[in-house]
């Protein structure tokens, strides 16, 4: 049986691919030194899956010392979960997909502490903090996000966000609900 899009996502050394390759085209030995503690047969098993599944692409192919060297990229449209996929999940699957998520972070975050003696040298925040959207502020705060992560890294310092968004469960919720009907 194939693997769903989510489950080839999902792996914690493909999630990480997937993101070294945004907004970039990488060989494989660019993916190993931006990857360095994964295992290099690891890392071309993984790439394999992924350009198997079509979640990555080849786009461009060149000779380097008597083999072809290929040079991958993403399409953002294929690597991402839908909103449409996301309402076939289970409870479950929500939670494996948080739980990588989170361990992916803890991983970053850890490789950027690891990367520098003054972890206040480079600009660096983690915060949590209520915002209020309607579903059109929603969609229009994606569609902002989608801009920044398509514009490429010419002139630009590569950054991660990541970004958890659920709608609020508790008390402070339950007092601004009434607000909009005055």
């Amino acid at each position: 049986m194939a693997a769903s899009k989510a489950d080839l996502i999902l792996h914690p050394i493909r999630m990480r691919i997937l993101v070294a390759l945004s907004g970039q085209a990488c060989t494989v030995k660019q993916l190993a030194e931006a990857l360095p503690d994964v295992p290099q047969t690891s890392l071309y098993r993984q790439v394999n899956a992924l350009a198997d599944a079509g979640l990555i692409t080849v786009v461009e192919e060149r000779p380097v010392r008597g083999v072809i060297e290929k040079v991958y990229s993403t399409d953002a449209q294929k690597s991402v979960v839908t909103i449409e996929e996301l309402a076939t999940w289970s409870k479950d699957d929500h939670m494996r997909a948080f739980t990588a998520l989170v361990t992916s972070l803890i991983a970053d975050f850890s490789h950027y502490l690891d990367s520098t003696d003054d972890p206040l040298s480079k600009p660096v925040g983690y915060h949590k903090r209520p915002v209020y959207l309607n579903e059109d502020d929603l969609i229009a705060f994606g569609q902002l996000l989608a801009t920044f992560s398509e514009q490429g890294p010419k002139g630009r310092q590569r950054f991660l966000l990541s970004t958890i968004l659920m709608p609020a469960t508790d008390a402070a919720d339950d007092v601004t609900k009434g607000d909009d009907d005055e």
